[in-house]
């Protein structure tokens, strides 16, 4: 059992191989002969089961009282950003009422494994993605997740719910990839896994087989290709499923296949660390820090007896534990085994390691080659640096944060700044800026404006991973960011084609003549829109709408009538500015306008021409999309391929659809309030008619018409009065639906109606108005019937 043990779960001892030779019979990449399953595999699959449950003694750490912590009672249920919320209404909020926030309830890890099949769960290095695989194995191989378990805190707030994991009776299968040939033996060996699978004993107690592929981020540019052909394999086998681990950063822009979701390790809540203290019989104040938020920095803290306020004080505390040769080993080897680590190489386990396993995780290794290099002088520092910018980004964190406020601190801020200053497009000049922005001081006006200058270019080239151009708009923000995120860009009149044949919400597909108008160049951000909310006290209830770091991102948690009363409050204080004419209005736009700026004059799909901005591939990296599966805005134009052919940022992606401000004049008479029809004798002119369109009210929630032939007849009459030239129309709103049903209706008496929409049209004959026609209902919306009416041809 010992043996089998150390062959699969330890992860320094070819743990693929080991895999892939003990348990199912394949040797080193040679597929397996397609023969029925042998008795002795059913014993390999008993040692697997063995092995199991042996994980439930693994050590997590040992405490200052010499005491080993074990996996199944030192396991901590870890939170993904996936809100019960989002997961039921897919993002979509509806707020309770009254003036209070609403803590999000977070959904754990188990249970993102629990619905779904295919999923891709990333963290960054020490999250706990490693030690969530083996208590995977342990839980299904014990029957852990087939008892009754308490309930466990879904948010800061306290907020329990229970995991329910009965009925999925899985046997995991972890493999460790060390590098891009350990996956490709996995998928060259898939096969013959998934036959020895299929021959297993029916009636054995696990109904469905976890693929779990743990460090796939070290598998570098070749890894998505060979995880897609493993899913593809898996795909018809329906009680298969596949669990891929891998850090953040290296997997934020992977294009995934459709069918993987993707989802993040949360860091820890207080509550649980301070339970976790409690259970150990160890002092709640262990592991309380915000550094220790981090599950690797947490377990330091516990085995130091460290609040763990910062990686590098829990690290501190924790070296004086050990002796002085051990103490020695670490810290002048920890360079050496951190390149080992960016490389790929796996060492032996010392007696320091079995002790403390978490010694391995990159990140206590970070902070180790950090701690060896505090005495280095700049020029070795920087040497580091200049080897990998991205990889040594934490060491030169760990490094700033030991050298505290100060000369040194500042020193190295600078040489950091200056060291690429004559070639800012390259990528090391905008990770130094990165690493330096987190420490600069804001009344450091000179480094302030060194490092704005830096981190535009890493938002507006957009070629680094997104977790690091998330990052630079969040300092961007932080320093006052520059552009002009009101901008407003001009979309020129012109024909373009509307809806699409993939989806019958988006159906009829139609060409619509769209006049000139101007829009936003990005969506409302929280700073624009705070300062309306400041000035008016309108109730905003935002998470994160005063959030110096996020005020460069869309405006979120309003209403459609609090985005209605912006337009209003900018139109006024636009026009003061100049920024708009006397007779422009700023307002929502409409669903062609918007389309029309998103897809310029994009007609019919045609072999080659560009479905997307950036091409004619959908690319999962380039919009802040479902799949990215950063669930949460980001800083607006993080991803400049995406610009719409009118310079539109965030049209794809983000959260846009409401905010995206329009201005224009208005051709269409929305202000004017009619008694009869006797009051359109004013807005008339010879013998040009004016038609008044009779309309539901907007729901308040969604914003769209409430009536169905309404929504359905808009397109056409956008298209027929929404042109500058356009017929002159008045749009009468007859309210909301139950106030429609009544039969004393004032508009339907006022207009002798009795369903909507109707389109009525007046001529002024011998200084009287008449009524010379009317479209009713489905006649408004009828293919080239309201286009006729107009031309008085029917």
């Amino acid at each position: 059992i010992e043996n089998n043990f150390n062959r699969v779960y330890k992860p320094c001892l070819d743990p693929v191989h080991a895999v892939l030779d003990t348990f199912w019979g394949v040797k080193h990449s040679k597929p397996r002969p397609y023969t029925k399953i042998k008795s002795q595999d059913m014993e390999d699959l008993c040692s697997v089961e063995r092995a199991g449950v042996a994980l439930g003694q693994k050590t997590l750490f040992t405490t200052r009282n010499d005491e080993k912590v074990f996996l199944s009672k030192g396991y901590i249920p870890l939170l993904v950003n996936l809100t019960i919320e989002d997961k039921a209404a897919k993002g979509l909020r509806k707020h309770k009422g009254g003036n209070t926030r609403q803590d999000a309830v977070y959904v754990s890890a188990l249970e993102a494994v629990r619905d779904n099949r295919f999923l891709l769960l990333t963290g960054q290095s020490g999250s706990g993605k490693t030690t969530f695989a083996e208590y995977l194995i342990f839980g299904h191989t014990t029957g852990v997740f087939e008892k009754d378990r308490d309930a466990i805190p879904r948010n800061e707030s306290g907020e329990r719910r229970k995991e329910i994991l009965s009925g999925l009776r899985t046997l995991p299968l972890l493999v460790t990839v060390a590098n891009t040939q350990d996956l490709a033996d996995v998928d060259d060996n898939l096969r013959a896994i998934l036959e020895s699978w299929d021959s297993r004993e029916k009636e054995r107690a696990y109904d469905e087989l976890l693929l779990i592929l743990d460090g796939t981020e070290k598998a570098g540019s070749q890894g998505m290709k060979h995880i897609a052909s493993i899913a593809n394999a898996i795909t018809p086998r329906p009680h298969v499923r596949l669990l891929v681990l891998g850090r953040d950063e290296e997997t934020q822009d992977w294009t995934l296949p459709v069918g993987i979701a993707k989802l993040q390790i949360l860091p820890l809540l207080t509550t649980q660390r301070y339970e976790l203290a409690r259970k150990l019989n160890l002092d709640t104040d262990y592991g309380s820090g915000n550094g220790a938020s981090r599950p690797a920095v947490f377990t330091l803290s516990l085995a130091a007896g460290h609040v763990g306020d910062t990686g590098e004080c829990a690290l501190d505390a924790w070296l004086t534990v050990l002796n002085p040769e051990a103490l020695q080993d670490l810290l002048h080897g920890a360079l050496d085994e951190w390149e080992h680590q960016r490389h790929g190489q796996l060492n032996s386990l010392t007696k320091t390691t079995q002790k403390w396993p978490f010694v391995l995780c990159t990140a206590v290794q970070e902070l180790l080659v950090a701690a060896q290099l505090q005495t280095a002088s700049f020029q070795e520092i920087l040497d580091v640096f200049d080897q990998d910018a991205k990889s040594a980004i934490p060491i030169i964190r760990s490094l700033l944060n030991r050298f505290a406020k100060g000369e040194k601190q500042e020193k190295l801020i600078c040489e950091l700044l200056n060291r690429h200053e004559y070639d800012l497009d390259e990528e090391q000049a905008q990770y130094a800026a990165l690493v330096a922005s987190e420490f600069i001081d804001l009344n450091n006006t000179p480094l302030v404006t060194q490092a704005i200058a830096r981190l535009l270019k890493v938002v507006e080239i957009g070629t680094l991973p997104l977790s690091y151009r998330v990052m630079a708009g969040r300092y961007l923000s932080l320093f006052g960011d520059p552009r002009d995120l009101t901008e407003l860009v001009a979309v020129t009149e012109g024909t373009s084609l509307f809806g699409s044949s993939n989806h019958p919400n988006s159906r009829p597909v139609h060409r619509l003549h769209i006049g000139p108008f101007k829009i936003g160049a990005f969506p409302v951000v929280n700073q624009d829109y705070g300062e309306f909310v400041q000035q008016t006290g309108r109730t905003w209830l935002s998470q994160d709408g005063y959030d110096p770091y996020s005020r460069n991102t869309p405006a979120t948690d309003l209403t459609w009538h609090d985005a209605r009363a912006y337009c209003q409050w900018v139109t006024q204080k636009w026009r003061k500015e100049g920024k708009i004419g006397p007779n422009e209005t700023v307002r929502l736009p409409s669903e062609p306008q918007w389309e029309r700026a998103s897809r310029g004059d994009q007609r019919e799909p045609q072999a080659g021409q560009n479905v997307y901005p950036w091409g004619t591939n959908f690319a999962t990296s380039l919009s802040n999309c479902e799949e990215l599966a950063l669930n949460n805005k980001c800083t607006v134009g993080l991803f400049p391929q995406s610009r719409s052919p009118f310079g539109c940022y965030d049209m794809t992606g983000q959260d846009t659809s409401l905010y995206q401000h329009i201005a224009e004049t208005m051709p269409i008479l929305n202000d004017v309030q009619l008694s009869s029809p006797k009051d359109l004798v004013s807005l008339a002119r010879g013998d040009e008619p004016i038609y008044v369109i009779l309309t539901s009210s907007n729901d308040e929630e969604t914003g769209a018409p409430w009536c169905s032939d309404v929504r359905a007849a808009l397109p056409f009459l956008k298209e027929t009065f929404g042109k500058p030239d356009g017929p002159k129309a008045v749009y009468e709103s007859v309210g909301p639906r139950p106030g429609w049903k009544k039969p004393d209706n004032p508009h339907k008496l006022t207009w002798n109606i009795s369903a909507i929409p109707t389109v009525i049209r007046f001529e002024l004959r011998d200084g009287r108005i008449e009524e010379t026609g009317r479209l009713v209902e489905a006649e408004v919306y009828e293919e080239g019937r309201l286009q006729n009416f107009v031309l008085k041809s029917v």
